[in-house]
């Protein structure tokens, strides 16, 4: 079994943490890419990870490449031209990056993503639609997310940096189901740690720069090519209580999805794959696993 963890400069300059864990380096072996979402961390995959390679024996269990996005997680954080370092259209270089490193030798790729990860999951399924095979998607965002994002992120670095506990606290609040705080608060203590641990020029670029992907590289047009070239049957799950994403607004992709089926998870909201992760890997093993 291949298990590997480090830092990859996975492009000139860019050093990212790369956790790869599973089946061997052959074509034979169906490999799983984990995408996470904006300004979060790979580590949110760990009950997926865990539950997918317990499924198998060792010389059958898939290849599972996740990572943290540049600037993110146990990624490096260079402040330098932060502007263009942390764009939207740099860190969809990096999964192309990730993808030709890890799965270019696999014949089956199993693409998950969360959150804004979806969007890279699905333009990465379009692009690459003659390996890709399984696409997840998991609370996905809008098509017009990009345009509600809140101004707050126009404000000066140091000014977010000082209210950076206050947007920390907003997220933890919007994106965990109040019975998750109530019943993990170990989760909840570690997620806003982790949150709190995001350089403040980095989540200010991310953000802003995400308002002009969402009307250059994935404007409406791009979308509905996403949506024609992706023929693979699309598994879409969301929670419930979704406050930050609602499930209205999820819905919006799954309607324009050739072929998907939709799983909606109680006591969950935008964070389900943490919150409520038996409820997901019973998705994902009728799913990938076919049972």
């Amino acid at each position: 079994m291949v298990e590997s963890t480090s830092l990859v400069e996975i492009r000139p300059g860019r050093r990212i943490y790369v956790d790869v864990q599973g089946g061997a380096d052959d074509s034979s072996c169906p490999v799983v890419i984990m995408i996470h979402g904006s300004c979060a961390h790979s580590g949110q995959w760990d009950a997926q990870v865990n539950f997918l390679l317990q499924q198998h024996d060792d010389d059958t269990a898939p290849r599972i490449v996740r990572y943290d996005y540049f600037g993110c997680g146990q990624s490096r954080k260079p402040k330098e031209n932060a502007s263009k370092i942390y764009s939207a259209s740099e860190h969809y270089a990096d999964l192309l990056a990730v993808y030709e490193r890890y799965c270019n030798t696999s014949l089956k790729v199993w693409v998950i993503g969360h959150s804004f990860g979806c969007v890279m999951a699905l333009r990465l399924a379009a692009e690459k639609k003659d390996h890709v095979c399984k696409l997840v998607l998991t609370s996905p965002p809008g098509l017009d997310f990009g345009q509600i994002l809140p101004r707050i992120f126009s404000l000066p670095v140091f000014l977010l940096g000082w209210m950076q506990p206050l947007l920390t606290s907003g997220f933890i609040a919007s994106a965990f189901h109040p019975n998750t705080a109530k019943n993990f608060p170990e989760l909840i203590k570690s997620e806003r740690a982790i949150s709190n641990a995001n350089p403040p020029f980095m989540f200010k670029a991310f953000y802003q720069s995400m308002v002009k992907y969402y009307n250059t590289e994935a404007k409406e047009e791009a979308w509905s090519i996403w949506f024609q070239t992706v023929h693979v049957h699309v598994l879409v799950i969301l929670g419930e209580d979704d406050k930050i994403i609602t499930v209205e607004k999820s819905q919006q992709i799954v309607e324009r999805l050739k072929s998907s089926q939709l799983k909606i998870v109680p006591n969950a909201s935008h964070q389900v794959i943490q919150e409520q992760p038996d409820a997901v890997n019973e998705f994902l093993a009728t799913y990938l696993l076919d049972r």
